[in-house]
């Protein structure tokens, strides 16, 4: 698969979650073959990375502050990947969300994307179609690309 040397990559929490020793080969594969600087994480991805957490505060206490911790230090670690979201990303957000009645926070990282000219990298192909941005799903060998 060409590589654009100078392509920008918006990760998503699903692909994101497999950045460990023991995620996916082929996400994997796929994250080894990018230079880090060319990797982005929104902010709206931290937000959906901890409210899945969140609902676990009070049922169990001792495993939400493991993975807040976690969450925290991969902040910390990978700051320089972090993408705050702008007032163009906002507005391409909103017109992202016309008409919608879920998947918010993907539509969002589309608006994000879309204002930054950036490739959405995640496995919900489908919850990207039709918003006008590049994807790429690394979960397959070799990974899809859907252009806009």
């Amino acid at each position: 698969m060409p590589r654009r040397a100078r392509e920008k990559y918006l990760i998503d929490v699903n692909v994101l979650q497999q950045f460990k020793d023991v995620g996916n080969k082929n996400v994997l594969a796929w994250k080894a073959s990018i230079n880090d600087n060319q990797l982005k994480v929104s902010v709206l991805t931290l937000m959906e990375q901890r409210r899945g957490w969140e609902a676990k505060r009070n049922s169990d206490p001792k495993l939400y502050m493991l993975r807040i911790a976690s969450i925290e230090a991969f902040e910390a670690q990978y700051k320089k990947w972090i993408v705050p979201v702008s007032p163009a990303d906002a507005a391409a957000w909103a017109v992202t969300i016309q008409g919608a009645s879920k998947h918010f926070v993907d539509r969002g990282l589309a608006g994000v994307a879309k204002a930054r000219g950036m490739t959405v990298v995640t496995q919900n192909v489908q919850h990207f179609r039709g918003l006008g941005v590049r994807i790429l799903n690394p979960f397959s060998d070799p990974p899809e690309i859907y252009e806009p």
